[in-house]
């Protein structure tokens, strides 16, 4: 970032960053998650860039490449993400129109999504669900 920059808008360089509340660590939810799960999330999150909550992916064909040795292990964890309130499906993806479930993480505001898998999700689009404290 060139000096001019830094000295209009008062930003300095600065690696992108993923808050992780204290209050989540330290919540049953997060700490009784299985190592893999936690492994998903941190990659899922990787994807996260401030305004595509709800566009995020979490396929094997990403994330065959990233350490995962096994589609099941994947899925379980991602299953278990669902289930803790981690994570929550944006969009069904499928054969026939080529496309990826898409994801957002629930302690972030819900982005625009093009179609929501399940019309009732539209409600939350903007909120922040947190849904991973129940």
């Amino acid at each position: 970032m060139s000096n001019k920059r830094q000295r209009v808008s008062g930003r300095k360089d600065t690696a992108p960053f993923i808050k992780i509340t204290k209050q989540m660590v330290s919540h049953p939810n997060y700490f009784n998650l299985n190592g893999h799960s936690i492994k998903l999330l941190n990659q899922i999150m990787e994807q996260y860039n401030g305004n595509n909550n709800g566009d995020l992916q979490a396929s094997w064909y990403i994330f065959k490449d990233r350490g995962w040795n096994s589609p099941t292990t994947l899925n379980k964890a991602k299953d278990e993400l669902l289930e803790k309130g981690f994570i929550v499906m944006t969009r069904k993806g499928g054969f026939k129109n080529h496309t990826p479930n898409l994801y957002a993480l629930t302690w972030y505001k819900i982005d625009v999504v093009k179609a929501f898998y399940d019309p009732g999700l539209k409600k939350f689009e903007g909120k922040t669900l947190n849904w991973w404290r129940d």
